[in-house]
């Protein structure tokens, strides 16, 4: 690499509990789980904690994230903060321009709203078709961005009528909290382009899929004349570290196992990916295979070294939130922060620098 690229970690929290395999233990101990893991990852030098949106997502409650994150903003030190993702056509967009302006309050302004449009039976569950989540999704962003505006607005469009609102709660800053729009299929990164401060990249696609609409994204992004590239291309990443790659292959394997042979193929997931290959039925070293980050802190340094040489500068990083005990989880967490971090910054020439063009 022939330029400094400066590069961020975030962590996805396990803010969820799987009732089959944790009996005996209760929803306040995924809580605290959570708070753990936020204060090792401030710790060990993560710069951001993200946490999930689901309504009903049997067998795994899911703490939800604006009173997750609005407790947490007190342990997290200078992280940022993030949903990653919020499910956006199911909630209306005042609720969460004011939410989302709450928690950004509550951190000083480093509050990042991830957003995305539901899938599977939830659409159901809330009334909504499932061909008009990306129109949704547009007005709805609209929305919000005028209420963070501040100002007196009407709106009228196909999902939402508005007269005279006044909005009252604002974020910290005047430009309100960036924006980054979820995408699996290309439809969803044009749309980002489009409307969003950035595009937050899948954690399922492999990384042939991931250059090819990262490719597709920035090529949209330039055509609607947004001026300079967003600084944050981020993406997340299933990712699990232990001191050697034999041992993080074992403990990880039953959740892989679990949550993408059984949990997401039955939600309907790996129907909204846009590549023939991009399929979770298929035996778990292929479905790793430049998808996720799993192994000793060389191989991690390796893994994630592929993804910012392809120009991804901000991941978000899920350690696995059900299947591997507490303890495991937490040291792969601080073995992320203490040994693969700052290798990686090491070579990316990141102290002070600024991002590559």
């Amino acid at each position: 690499m022939s330029e400094a690229v400066e590069v961020r970690f975030g962590l996805e929290l396990g803010s969820a509990w799987n009732l089959l395999t944790e009996q005996g233990r209760s929803l306040h101990d995924c809580y605290r789980r959570s708070l753990r893991q936020t204060q090792v990852a401030e710790r060990v030098g993560f710069d951001a904690i993200f946490t999930g949106h689901y309504y009903a997502r049997y067998p795994v409650p899911i703490l939800q994230p604006w009173p997750l994150l609005g407790n947490l903003a007190s342990f997290a030190g200078d992280m940022q903060l993030g949903t990653g993702i919020l499910l956006l056509p199911l909630l209306h967009p005042m609720d969460v321009a004011e939410e989302a302006a709450t928690v950004d309050v509550l951190s000083e302004g480093r509050f990042i709203l991830g957003v995305g449009a539901a899938y599977g039976e939830e659409l159901d569950h809330f009334g909504i078709e499932k061909k008009t989540r990306g129109r949704r999704v547009e007005e709805m962003i609209e929305i919000i961005r005028a209420m963070w505006r501040g100002d007196r607005f009407d709106f009228s469009g196909d999902f939402f009528e508005l007269k005279g609102v006044e909005p009252t709660l604002l974020p910290h800053s005047q430009a309100g909290p960036e924006i980054w729009l979820a995408a699996n299929a290309d439809a969803a990164v044009r749309r980002a382009a489009r409307i969003a401060d950035t595009c937050f990249f899948s954690p399922h696609a492999n990384l042939t899929t991931l250059g090819r609409q990262q490719d597709l994204f920035l090529e949209h992004y330039g055509a609607a004349e947004r001026g300079p590239r967003p600084t944050w291309l981020p993406l997340m990443r299933e990712a699990f570290v232990a001191e050697t790659t034999a041992e993080a292959k074992r403990l990880v394997r039953p959740y892989v196992e679990r949550q993408y042979h059984e949990l997401y193929i039955s939600h309907g997931q790996d129907k909204v990916m846009p590549a023939d290959d991009d399929r979770f039925d298929l035996p778990i070293d292929e479905l790793a295979h430049e998808r996720f980050i799993i192994g000793d802190p060389e191989t991690a340094v390796q893994e994630i070294m592929k993804y910012v040489e392809r120009g991804f500068n901000y991941l978000v990083l899920q350690v696995p939130w059900c299947e591997v005990d507490d303890a495991a989880n937490e040291r792969a967490i601080e073995l992320l922060g203490t040994e693969v971090f700052p290798r990686v910054r090491e070579l990316c020439g990141a102290r002070g620098a600024r991002i590559a063009e």
